[in-house]
């Protein structure tokens, strides 16, 4: 049975939240000016303490890392590892974590009991679902604080041009969110617990109808949106027709292909350049510039590999079939070139 949660605990996420990213956001937007080295340092760094970690508490990764001195890994090294595939991670997910009290079985019980409340699974795990663009469900389960250097990596675009233009408001950095309704999802979670400063996440769910999706924004008059890209493209139309009346200062899109169509009926509607963005709930985040369409990956927070369909390493400026993602916050659920 799902071990069950402490009341004073589970009252004060969004606390808790603000707290965590408080600590994260300023040092984490600071990442975006390193250079080259800096850069590399961290990455080289972050994945020897994440294979130490992990052959060390993880069954599953100890066999597939035997031999592996984690203390002289490099960078290069990861195309060496043996690919681990998302369904292999379910197949052996109780051997894949680093908690021994985690189980696939009692992590599904948590999200079937947490559809519309967010809480944390052993007073101390975000628990997360997701289809992905493999349509493959996959779970996903790390503590409350690696799940802020997620939400961190993303919004810190966004905090960096807050501080360019003067700083964010007393308020902190406020989105109106338009994506999943459900806490099992990451953006559903993170609009649940992201209620304060430094950031409050205002939701409208996708998922609504588009009447009470605009009367939500028409209310909330968020600075800045983000969401679906078909769903903005939609509201995009409502404002051009009167019935949205919001002035965002920012407009993100997210968790679909942006469409040349779409992109103009935004930027016509908002009168602000879009920004493209890549979020996955393993993780891996990426950022285009206002009105661009090369995405530039939080490559501090995760590493990814071009690879061809036999999973090889590809040149730069050749395309590649898939991308291997090794998650360098995660150390509960180990995801090493996924």
């Amino acid at each position: 049975m799902t071990a069950p949660t402490t009341p004073r605990r589970q009252a004060t996420l969004p606390a808790m939240m603000s707290a965590e990213l408080t600590r994260r956001l300023g040092p984490y937007t600071g990442r975006l000016g390193w250079d080259a080295s800096q850069l590399a340092h961290h990455q080289r760094e972050r994945l020897r303490l994440l294979l130490t970690h992990a052959a060390g508490h993880s069954p599953f990764h100890a066999r597939r890392l035997r031999g592996v001195d984690p203390s002289q890994f490099e960078l290069a090294d990861l195309a060496r590892l043996p690919v681990m595939t998302k369904a292999e991670m379910m197949a052996q997910f109780d051997a894949v974590v680093t908690d021994p009290r985690l189980s696939k079985h009692q992590v599904e019980q948590h999200l079937a009991a947490s559809l519309h409340e967010p809480s944390l699974l052993l007073d101390e795990y975000v628990c997360l679902t997701s289809g992905g663009s493999s349509g493959l469900r996959g779970i996903f389960v790390q503590t409350l604080s690696e799940f802020a250097d997620f939400v961190a990596s993303l919004v810190r675009p966004g905090y960096a041009r807050a501080l360019a233009a003067g700083g964010p408001p007393p308020e902190g950095l406020v989105l109106g969110l338009v994506a999943a309704a459900s806490p099992v999802h990451s953006s559903g979670f993170g609009a649940a617990v992201a209620t304060g400063p430094p950031v409050r996440l205002i939701p409208a769910p996708a998922t609504l109808p588009l009447t009470e999706i605009v009367a939500r924004l028409n209310t909330a008059q968020p600075p800045a949106l983000m969401g679906y890209a078909a769903k903005l493209a939609e509201l995009a139309r409502e404002q051009l027709a009167g019935r949205l009346s919001i002035t965002p200062r920012s407009v993100v899109t997210n968790a679909e292909v942006l469409t040349p169509a779409d992109r103009a009926v935004m930027e016509q509607a908002f009168a602000v350049p879009v920004i493209d963005s890549f979020v996955s709930t393993e993780g891996l985040v990426g950022h285009s510039e206002p009105g661009g369409s090369v995405l530039s990956f939080a490559a501090d927070m995760c590493l990814a590999e071009l690879v061809d369909d036999d999973n090889d390493p590809v040149p730069a400026g050749v395309p590649s079939a898939k991308v291997l993602v090794t998650n360098l916050h995660n150390f509960t659920q180990p995801l090493v070139s996924s």
